[in-house]
């Protein structure tokens, strides 16, 4: 995260963003922790995945070389999708987002159905979902706002916390969001451990099912607030 960026930010949506962040984390945790207690693999953060291919240098371990490149492929295609439909969009534009959340929980649905039968493909597509997520919320205003990894969240907390010993400076807005998003992302993943013992991979229909009906109430929100103002 770029911290000047942050500090400058002075928006009255802040509150709106803390709340849809805490929500993409929670998801982002939840999915991953089926995963990973199903004996899959990460698909909310790719450094392990790219790490992975490092053991092309080494015989005789193609299986786990395959499932990290299809992760880092299925999370590209998700963040250029995200990209590709975002490129002149604002925060403001419900429409677009919905679009993105309606897509995000279609992969997680169909991810959900697919399940250990084909796991390969339930990864792929999970790892599509977090790669439209990621990209959906990267930026506002000069917020930098990652949803499916902790590692900046972490390192800004830690970077806010050595300058209020060292300058005295306290920001409750930064600390709030920041902690806030970690807790949501821990959340997710403790239920996404307990409900993987319960339900396996069918526990994620309910991360599908949610992103797809708050996706469309975007977009009804959106198209609701056009047809206003004609």
């Amino acid at each position: 995260m770029v911290y000047s960026h942050f500090q400058e930010a002075k928006d009255p949506n802040l509150k709106k963003i803390t709340l849809a962040a805490m929500f993409f984390a929670f998801l982002a945790g939840h999915v991953n922790a089926v995963l990973i207690s199903l004996g899959a693999v990460s698909v909310s953060h790719l450094s392990g995945n790219v790490s992975h291919l490092g053991e092309l240098a080494l015989p005789g371990i193609r299986p786990q070389i395959q499932w990290a490149a299809a992760v880092l492929v299925s999370f590209l295609l998700g963040a250029f999708f995200s990209g590709y439909q975002l490129m002149d969009a604002k925060y403001a534009s419900f429409r677009k987002y919905g679009v993105l959340m309606i897509v995000e929980g279609l992969a997680l649905l169909m991810a959900a159905w697919l399940s250990s039968a084909h796991l390969m493909w339930t990864v792929a597509l999970c790892a599509f979902g977090m790669g439209v997520q990621n990209a959906m919320v990267s930026s506002y205003k000069g917020l930098i706002i990652r949803t499916t990894h902790m590692t900046g969240i972490i390192t800004d907390l830690g970077f806010l916390l050595g300058r209020l010993l060292k300058v005295k400076q306290w920001s409750q807005d930064k600390m709030f969001f920041l902690f806030s998003t970690l807790v949501a992302f821990f959340v997710g993943a403790c239920s996404g451990f307990w409900s993987a013992l319960r339900f396996e991979f069918l526990s994620i229909y309910f991360c599908g099912g949610l992103c797809v009906l708050l996706g469309v109430l975007f977009y009804w929100q959106r198209v609701k607030h056009q047809a206003s103002i004609r």
